[in-house]
């Protein structure tokens, strides 16, 4: 399971620890990760940093709780449910061009209201930021009550798929989303 997340302070940048356990008093184990930012128009804007971490040999069908941060302070706990096993259905929510509107709010409003919602799959065309950068950070505040707890596939979408203000927001959304980046 990947866990990933922003933050603004400099002294995150080398700073990308999760930790984690079964019990929200309990967070026994740990792991560090990556960190890093990404500049849009010259120095017109750089994002936040940019944080992802692996969490790896997690049993099926558990919840685990988790903070992010590290030395320079933490997150507030969250959590997460791991699938039970291949072969047990599981609740998908799947949509795609989300965008920021009251519409996003009331999809996301739809999901947090439905218990049996497993994970999320969101086909593309996610922040809408149409080369304002600052959108990707106001879309990550928007889904980051439902992304803490249910876990959250990101494809990309028409928008990010060519021509150079494509290529630049495949580039937010890859770094956002810790998706390996190739040429």
């Amino acid at each position: 399971m990947w866990v990933s997340w922003a933050s603004t302070d400099a002294s995150s940048a080398q700073d990308a620890t999760v930790s984690y356990g079964t019990s929200p008093a309990a967070l026994g184990e740990a792991v560090t990760g990556e960190s890093l930012t990404y500049a849009f128009g010259g120095a017109a804007y750089t994002s936040p940093y940019l944080h992802h971490a692996l969490l790896t040999g997690l049993s099926s069908g558990t919840t685990y709780f988790y903070v992010v941060g590290g030395t320079c302070g933490n997150s507030s706990v969250a959590n997460f449910t791991t699938a039970v096993n291949k072969s047990t259905p599981m609740r998908l929510a799947v949509f795609g061009d989300i965008g920021q509107t009251a519409n996003s709010a009331n999809t996301l409003a739809h999901i947090a209201a439905n218990n049996e919602i497993a994970a999320i799959m969101h086909t593309g065309d996610l922040s809408y930021a149409d080369s304002v950068e600052t959108r990707w950070d106001s879309w990550q505040a928007l889904i980051e009550p439902e992304s803490s707890h249910i876990p959250w596939h990101v494809q990309v979408g028409k928008c990010v798929s060519g021509g150079e203000q494509q290529r630049d927001a495949g580039v937010a959304l890859c770094d956002r989303a810790g998706v390996s980046r190739r040429a």
